[in-house]
C-alpha cells in the first residue's frame, strides 16, 4: 500500500535534500535560513504544479533562500536546479562575497 504522500508525488526525503543543500550554502555566507509557512504557501500559489508538488515545494524553498542571500548580497550569483532527488542550490561566488565583506 502507497502512502499519502507517494499517492500525490510528494517526495519529502527530495525535499529535505535540498533543505540540507540550502542550509550548508547559507552557512558559507552567515545567513540563517528561516522562512514561515505562509512564505512557502503563497510561492506555492504562485508557481505551484499540482502535477509536481514536490518540485514546486523545492522551488519555493529554492526562491525563498534566494531572497535571503541577495538581501544580504545584492551581487550574488546563485544558481539553482529543480528536478526532485537531483535538485541543487548554490551560490557560485561565494570568495569573491566573503573577499568584499573582509575589505
Amino acid at each position: 500500500m502507497i502512502t499519502t504522500c507517494q499517492f500525490l508525488r510528494i517526495y519529502t526525503e527530495a525535499i529535505e535534500n535540498i533543505e540540507d543543500e540550502i542550509i550548508k550554502e547559507l552557512q558559507k555566507v552567515d545567513v540563517d535560513f528561516e522562512y514561515t509557512q505562509d512564505e512557502v504557501l503563497e510561492s506555492l500559489e504562485e508557481i505551484g504544479n499540482w502535477k509536481n508538488i514536490t518540485n514546486s515545494i523545492i522551488t519555493a524553498l529554492c526562491c525563498i533562500a534566494e531572497s535571503l542571500v541577495l538581501e544580504k548580497y545584492p551581487e550574488a550569483r546563485v544558481d539553482l536546479f529543480v528536478n526532485s532527488y537531483d535538485s541543487s542550490f548554490s551560490i557560485n561566488n561565494i570568495e569573491d562575497l566573503l573577499e568584499d565583506e573582509e575589505d
